[in-house]
């Protein structure tokens, strides 16, 4: 049962990251995988946050369905792992990822009138 709630959880959490709080995975967007407009210049900074954040999603789940591996030892292992946990935790306030949420949600509020103080109206309000 923790299994199946552990991987429903890293699953919906990574697409909750990629698609609604950063804006990526759009499949019809110029910029393969990523959205229409980026204010980084570099494409691979983007793959390499989304890249970065599964692996620091699913790193976890290591411990909690605890998988067997050979390499390399078990006690290293699960220090690798739970640095990254601790490393995943504090993700949201890393720089570079903490910037592609603004990045989204700016380029969001712009689009639809939100960062400014008066939105113009779709008709003439001047009765002369």
């Amino acid at each position: 049962m923790a299994g199946i709630f552990s991987v429903t959880a890293a699953i919906y959490g990574t697409y909750w990251d990629l698609v609604m709080d950063w804006g990526l995975l759009q499949f019809k967007s110029k910029n393969w995988l990523l959205r229409d407009k980026l204010l980084i210049p570099y494409r691979s900074v983007y793959f390499g946050a989304m890249v970065l954040n599964v692996l620091l999603r699913f790193a976890w789940l290591q411990t909690v369905l605890n998988f067997q591996v050979s390499f390399p030892h078990a006690q290293t292992l699960s220090a690798i792992v739970a640095s990254l946990a601790d490393y995943g935790t504090f993700s949201g306030n890393i720089e570079f990822i903490q910037n592609i949420k603004l990045e989204n949600e700016h380029l969001h509020n712009v689009v639809k009138y939100r960062a400014f103080k008066s939105v113009p109206l779709p008709f003439d309000y001047n009765v002369g």
